[in-house]
């Protein structure tokens, strides 16, 4: 199903996604959020900015996602900024309308890049694709990442650029991938056991 998210122009560039009860909630260079509430129609999907932003400061994110947490709705966070090799964590206070530091993650920087990150399912654990098919899963209650391996029948798919990374159950994981060798290649889903 092909779809345009309506309502995310003059956001900056759209860095991550979540996929929540609720919806879908895209974070932008600049801090912007917005929420798609429900499922596309007729290839739109509405969305509306958020009043809340992430934390910018005086410096540039490169990757950025945030997702509810479900049954309470707080904002958190995953957010890399330029210039460094960690993500950090934050989880939105709705009472003071602040973003408040949860933890860091060092991460394996892939050809001198921060990898692609996205939350679980529940936002309770951030997910880095290591770009071979591979996830680091960090619990955000755990100070211990542990590294998930796919398959041997999955990774005898060779020659593929791994892009990005979403749970869809415990050991069941989307990867956005498309073959290194086309020019012009158009992405496509993996969905794979791990």
């Amino acid at each position: 199903m092909d779809f345009k998210l309506a309502g995310v122009e003059g956001l900056g560039d759209l860095l991550g996604a979540s996929w929540g009860d609720a919806g879908l909630l895209v974070t932008s260079s600049n801090g912007t959020l917005a929420e798609c509430a429900g499922v596309p129609t007729k290839g739109s999907w509405p969305c509306r900015k958020l009043s809340t932003r992430l934390p910018v400061g005086d410096t540039q994110i490169t990757m950025a996602v945030a997702a509810r947490v479900p049954g309470i709705g707080q904002l958190r966070a995953a957010v890399a900024f330029s210039c460094e090799s960690s993500i950090t964590l934050f989880n939105e206070d709705p009472t003071i309308g602040e973003w408040l530091p949860a933890g860091e993650v060092q991460t394996p920087l892939a050809n001198g890049k921060i990898p692609s990150f996205s939350m679980g399912t529940n936002a309770d654990e951030l997910l880095v694709a290591l770009g071979n098919g591979d996830v680091l899963r960090w619990p955000f209650q755990n100070h211990q990442p542990s590294r998930v391996t796919m398959s041997r029948e999955e990774t005898s798919i060779a020659d593929l650029t791994w892009h990005a990374v979403s749970a869809l159950s415990k050991d069941r994981f989307a990867h956005i991938i498309s073959p290194r060798s086309t020019v012009g290649a158009v992405p496509s889903v993996l969905i794979a056991q791990h």
